[in-house]
């Protein structure tokens, strides 16, 4: 798999920590706080990025202290193994900022626009892009030049797309 369709499949899988279902998962929001700090990860986080870990997941190491899958070390198939055994453990999702919902939804209407059609709209509530990992066309360029094609560069869901 291309390094691009690599970084959408497991952005629209992990963006946000998964769904718990066979489905991937992309949340549309993650504003910086009003005073620009990280907000400390939460223990329930913590639990379910650990069973990752635990299932042969490996992690980014990040200066923030924030927990991130590392998208270029993982295979597909052993990210949805792992997140069908830490299903129970998921966080559940915030909800969406407006402006970054609005970009999914754009992202999502303009996928379909150039030929994937059953490309989904993102959640109303929480901004999160429910699209099976089989789904997401891995390897086929159609689905990359879709995906590049209506990346904005900006927010979540647009700059997950490399160019």
């Amino acid at each position: 798999m291309s390094r691009t369709a690599a970084a959408i499949v497991v952005s629209v899988f992990l963006a946000t920590g998964c769904s718990g279902q066979d489905t991937t998962s992309a949340k549309a929001s993650s504003q910086p706080s009003a005073t620009g700090t990280i907000a400390p990860v939460s223990s329930a986080d913590r639990a379910y990025y650990g069973c990752l870990e635990d299932q042969g997941v490996v992690m980014e190491s990040r200066d923030d202290g924030q927990l991130r899958v590392d998208k270029d070390r993982n295979k597909d198939e052993a990210l949805v193994t792992a997140e069908k055994q830490c299903a129970s453990l998921a966080p559940d999702p915030e909800p969406a900022a407006a402006e970054d919902l609005a970009t999914a939804k754009k992202f999502s209407a303009c996928m379909r626009e150039k030929g994937i059609k059953d490309y989904p709209d993102p959640d109303p509530e929480t901004g999160e892009i429910r699209y099976g990992a089989e789904a997401a066309h891995k390897g086929d360029p159609d689905f990359v030049s879709a995906a590049q094609a209506c990346n904005t560069g900006s927010g979540p869901v647009g700059s997950a797309v490399e160019n």
